[in-house]
């Protein structure tokens, strides 16, 4: 007698067929992360909806990358100049992407040479749980400091700080 899914769980692909491809089954397996977008420009005060909560699955490094696990994101003024359109040091973030932010993290996996899983981070990681990150997105590592807080390093030991 031959198994076979209840009706609608086939995915469309008919009967016998995985409703999932390998790469989808693969993905599952990866941590859930979450990262706020910038849906709207804020005109005024900033409101809930001028950002997006997005959910994927946090992606898997390739070559020369790094996978961080965002523990700890600084909320700027900065960060409110950087979501509205005018002209500053930085390119604003566009409509749609993920909001820029200054974040402290660990690296969970790592293709990329110098980094490796356990080491902590900080960088323009933005609004995220994970964060791909290489070359073009570099990361400072933290050298750990007895008595000193992680949450140090987004300010006074930081490079915003002394």
């Amino acid at each position: 007698m031959a198994l076979s899914r209840p009706e609608g769980l086939d995915g469309g692909r008919g009967p016998g067929e995985l409703s999932e491809t390998v790469e989808e089954i693969i993905m599952s397996n990866r941590p859930l992360s979450r990262a706020w977008h910038l849906a709207s420009r804020p005109d005024g005060l900033i409101r809930p909806e001028n950002f997006a909560l997005r959910e994927s699955r946090a992606p898997t490094p390739g070559e020369g990358q790094a996978l961080v696990r965002i523990i700890y994101v600084s909320l700027d003024p900065t960060d409110r100049i950087w979501a509205s359109a005018r002209e500053q040091y930085m390119t604003p973030v566009d409509i749609g992407e993920v909001m820029r932010s200054v974040a402290l993290g660990v690296v969970t996996e790592s293709n990329q040479p110098g980094l490796k899983p356990g080491d902590i981070v900080y960088g323009l990681l933005g609004w995220q749980d994970y964060v791909l990150v290489d070359k073009r997105s570099p990361v400072m590592k933290v050298e750990r400091r007895p008595g000193v807080p992680l949450t140090a390093q987004l300010g006074l030991t930081g490079f915003i700080g002394i």
